[in-house]
């Protein structure tokens, strides 16, 4: 705080006369291509172009776009200009002129080695280019040119003069110029120079000419020498309010713009001077300006020769800051105004008087480095008090005084009659008695006088006086803080603002009524009524001023050009805003937020996937394609902060929202048929732009909604459903076929299993084993006659079983065979010896085999081959497993297949005949579908002499599981 300790002692003075506007400062560090800025124009689409030391370019509020010609023989261009097509004419210093159409640069005059000294367009479509030869007419209508040269008498030169300069701009047709003989208009295709002496002894080059309110400025670049010309008539301008502001500055430029003012640019500082009142005003005399105008919006744009470009939101909010060096601290905290002075103090203790007369500033010397605690001034007394670390300070007419407070952290102080209030973070105060301990924020007194409001943390207090004694009436929003308070006295109600952003009325019977709130994001500090105006609500977010009858907030913030978003504190009167911001001390005029113009949406380019469409009107696209939207904006209040948005009509009832900075919109999944898009922008207030554009077009359906695909897919689903039902009943009936196939098979297979068994319990085998069981009981051997008969009871038994089951187990068979060869034996003459042997690989419990399929061979062995074989008689039943094969063999002693054929030939050769046939049918059937029994007869030889058969039995069975 070494800037206070200065003036600690003695008052400090500071004359202000330079209040400067806030501004956006663009520059190299924020991506201009240059800071030396010779041109600005705004074209019909609302964009900026700017001509500069680095060429040509079109700034949308995000991005340079650089323009260049392949003629180009120096990158620099300046003399922007715009016709009545809407065409933008620019030249460099190498005297080539450019013209950008179609959005290309292209060169269209070139004339060197004489010197451009300007270009100029009228409202016929002419570009006017003046230079040191005289002055050539192009015609865009008819791309033809027309020269004004030396050889005319009136445009003759003298050696070191340039022929003529023309004026900036001309609403009408034609141009006037500037030459050594006078001054010159070309319109119609014809020329005439009105002769003036005292152009004779100045280079034309030397002056800058200015078409404003009807009449042609002629400004000397130095000298102050200024010039009116209208009417045929030469007047010199002698206002000494524009002269003494000139001073001996140089000028670079002069505009006339649409607020009525002319605008001097000059290396120090620019200029604004209103012709009709005499009023001249300087602004930012540290910098160089060679150009300005007015944008759509109401910004105000000025080209510099070393510092870029600035932007200035509005040109009546005034700033006193650091920059201009008329404050000493920048964060404002706390405001007073009445009519006189504006009271004002800082984070750090700085406290000063603004007069309002004479717009000097007095710094009061505290000698004190902390935070104003309180601020009040007494209007009656006229006295201004405030507290900084526990001191309280009292300014009366130049008169500074100041004692220790025994109440600490005072945030509100106020007199009325003998009563001093006290308000702080430990309580209130009534002459130093305590009466609340809650934190107090803010006292207000009625006009009344009658009673006090107190806001705290814990709600809003009333206290009445009755007889001198002050009590607490009541309390009104109890346990919620109340920030600020302030009383509506057209309506008289006290107004009171919430924590939270809540505004509510409160009329004198007590009633309260909620008004309104802030957004939630929103911290509120001081809140003021100006009722023929509204709430306004100074907070972090900038000003919000409440229409009451449009019942809508409006935001003022540093877009909008308040110095700062912080807005500590405020003060109104009729005719203006005060603000204390994190930037200094702001004066604002009651503005219509909304009375700029709105932001306009453009598309630049379309693509359908990888090709560009050239006519929007008409978007064709295939189904699945991908629509590429390049959008562009005119809008640079919201300083890129704004958003596009995006929609399908009648398919999404919401808008999807892109950033600023986005290059374009990609949008997917368009549905087939007709569809329209809606564009817009949304700037940082949330208002929609000016125009909303609507992208039609048409999406061909996927080629499964083709009405031809439709149609074969209906013909072929036709067919299939015919083909379908054909097939169905040829499956059908061949699963019919096959049933019956299968019932017969099963019929064939019950048949033969019928056969096998008959061919088993032939009555010749019945009648040898019943014979042989008689001949025991002949024999008196009941024991073996009872033996063999159970066993021949229970073959008979098990046959019959068999005979309804079309497989068995192993261990079922061999049970079965075992029996039929102990009777079978019985019947043999002779020793006879069986031998079994089964494989341990051979799951018996489980494998299963045809049923009665091994016994007609063990018969066979017993009939053809053992029964006629003498002596020692044998049977070997062997059974193993390979792989998934059962293999059964039957060997026998026999005397052989031939000799049996022989002995059969002679005996009963039917029955032999029906067992084979019976066997053999029922193999077939059971190997119908694939093969699952094979039978091989091996015929066994010693010695060249029978010996007896093997039959080997293989059989595929199912793995137990």
């Amino acid at each position: 705080m070494r800037s206070l300790l200065l003036f600690a002692k003695v008052f400090l003075f500071v004359i202000v006369k330079a209040q400067y506007p806030s501004y956006f400062n663009y520059s190299g560090a924020s991506g201009l291509p240059s800071d030396e800025v010779y041109s600005i124009l705004q074209d019909k689409y609302g964009f900026i172009w700017i001509g500069c030391d680095a060429g040509l370019y079109k700034f949308d509020g995000i991005r340079y776009h650089a323009y260049k010609s392949n003629k180009q023989t120096s990158k620099s261009l300046t003399g922007l200009t715009i016709s009545k097509n809407g065409n933008i004419y620019c030249y460099n210093f190498n005297s080539q002129v450019f013209v950008l159409k179609d959005d290309t640069l292209r060169e269209i005059y070139a004339k060197p080695p004489v010197t451009i000294t300007g270009i100029s367009s009228d409202s016929c479509g002419k570009l006017y280019v003046s230079h040191s030869a005289g002055i050539d007419v192009y015609d865009e209508n008819t791309n033809l040119w027309k020269k004004y040269s030396s050889d005319n008498l009136e445009l003759s030169i003298s050696k070191n003069n340039y022929v003529c300069k023309l004026a900036n701009t001309n609403p009408l047709s034609g141009a006037y110029f500037l030459s050594s003989s006078g001054i010159g208009c070309i319109a119609d295709n014809t020329y005439s120079i009105t002769p003036f002496k005292i152009f004779t002894n100045y280079s034309p080059g030397s002056f800058i000419l200015e078409y404003y309110h009807n009449e042609i400025w002629i400004f000397k670049a130095e000298n102050r020498l200024v010039f009116r010309y209208g009417k045929q008539a030469l007047n010199e301008v002698n206002s000494k309010n524009l002269l003494s502001v000139l001073g001996n500055r140089k000028i670079t430029n002069v505009k006339a713009l649409a607020d009525g003012n002319l605008w001097i640019c000059t290396y120090n500082g620019i200029i604004s001077y209103n012709a009709q009142k005499d009023i001249s005003e300087l602004y930012y005399p540290d910098k160089a300006f060679s150009g300005c105008l007015i944008d759509r919006e109401g910004n105000y744009w000025m080209t510099t020769l070393q510092d870029g470009i600035i932007r200035i939101p509005n040109m009546n909010m005034r700033v006193w800051n650091s920059e201009n060096k008329l404050v000493l601290d920048n964060k404002i905290s706390r405001i007073f105004k009445n009519k006189e002075a504006i009271y004002f103090a800082s984070n750090k203790g700085a406290v000063a008087e603004l007069s309002v007369k004479t717009s000097a500033i007095k710094y009061f010397p505290t000698e004190i480095s902390g935070d104003v605690q309180s601020f009040d001034f007494d209007e009656e007394s006229g006295k201004l008090k405030f507290n900084i670390n526990n001191k309280l300070y009292e300014w009366t007419k130049d008169k500074l005084t100041s004692k220790v407070s025994e109440i600490k952290a005072i945030k509100a102080y106020k007199e009325l009659n003998d009563n001093v209030f006290i308000g702080s973070s430990h309580g209130f105060f009534i002459n130093d008695s305590a009466y609340n301990r809650n934190w107090v924020r803010e006292i207000f007194i009625p006009r009344t006088k009658n009673q006090i409001w107190i806001a705290t943390n814990k709600g809003l207090f009333q206290y009445q006086n009755d007889k001198n004694s002050w009590s607490e009436k009541r309390v009104y929003f109890k346990g919620i803080q109340v920030a600020s308070i302030t009383m509506d006295t057209l309506n008289c109600e006290l107004i009171v603002m919430t924590f939270n952003g809540h505004l509510h009325s409160l009329d004198s019977t007590g009633k309260i009524k909620f008004i309104t709130k802030l957004p939630s994001e929103i911290v509120p500090y001081k809140l003021a009524v100006y009722s023929q105006k509204g709430y306004y609500v100074a907070t972090n977010k900038g000003l919000w001023i409440y229409n009451v009858n449009q019942n809508k907030w409006i935001n003022l913030n540093r877009l909008a050009g308040v110095a700062a978003d912080n807005v500590k504190d405020l003060a109104l009167d009729e005719k203006e805003i005060w603000l204390a911001t994190g930037n200094g001390l702001q004066l604002i005029p009651y503005v219509n937020a909304d009375a700029g113009k709105k932001a306009i949406v453009y598309v630049k380019n379309l693509m359908v996937d990888q090709k560009k469409i050239k006519d929007f009107s008409k978007i064709q696209m295939d189904y699945k394609q991908q629509l590429f939207i390049f959008p562009e904006a005119s809008i640079y209040r919201s300083n890129g902060e704004f958003l596009y948005a995006y929609r399908l009509k009648g398919t999404d009832t919401s808008w999807f929202t892109l950033p600023s900075d986005i290059q374009r919109i990609q949008i997917t999944n368009i549905p087939s048929g007709n569809f329209e898009i809606e564009l817009k922008v949304i700037d940082h207030n949330g208002n929609s732009s000016e125009n909303t554009i609507i992208l039609s077009g048409y999406s061909n359906p996927p080629y499964w909604r083709t009405w031809w695909f439709v149609s074969v897919l209906s013909l072929l689903l036709i067919c299939s459903i015919i083909i379908f039902f054909k097939l169905r009943i040829l499956r059908l009936k061949s699963a019919q076929l096959k049933e019956i196939k299968r019932i017969k098979i099963e019929n064939e297979l019950r048949l033969s299993r019928e056969t096998a068994l008959k061919s088993q319990m032939n009555p010749h085998f019945v009648f040898n084993v019943l014979n042989s069981i008689k001949s025991y009981i002949y024999k008196n051997d009941k024991q073996k006659a009872n033996i063999y008969l159970n066993e021949f009871s229970n073959l008979i038994r098990t046959f019959l079983n068999m005979s309804n089951s079309s497989s068995i187990t192993i261990a079922e068979e061999l049970k079965m065979l075992k029996t039929y060869i102990s009777l079978e034996s019985m019947m043999l003459g002779g020793e006879f010896i069986f031998d079994q042997d089964v494989d341990e690989s051979v799951d018996q419990s489980s494998s299963k085999i045809p049923s009665l399929l091994i016994q007609p061979f063990i018969e066979n062995a017993f009939k053809h081959g053992l029964q006629h074989r003498p002596g020692l008689k044998k049977l070997a039943l062997k059974v193993k497993k390979i792989g998934s094969y059962l293999i059964i063999t039957i060997e026998d002693n026999g005397v052989g297949r031939e000799e049996s054929a022989k002995i059969n030939a002679h005996s009963n050769s039917q029955h032999a005949s029906f067992a084979g046939d019976a066997i053999k049918k029922r193999i077939e059937l059971i190997n119908r579908d694939e093969e699952i029994v094979c039978i091989t007869f091996t015929d066994l030889f010693e010695n060249k002499k029978a010996t007896g058969t093997l039959v080997t039995i293989k059989i595929k069975i199912d793995e137990p599981i």
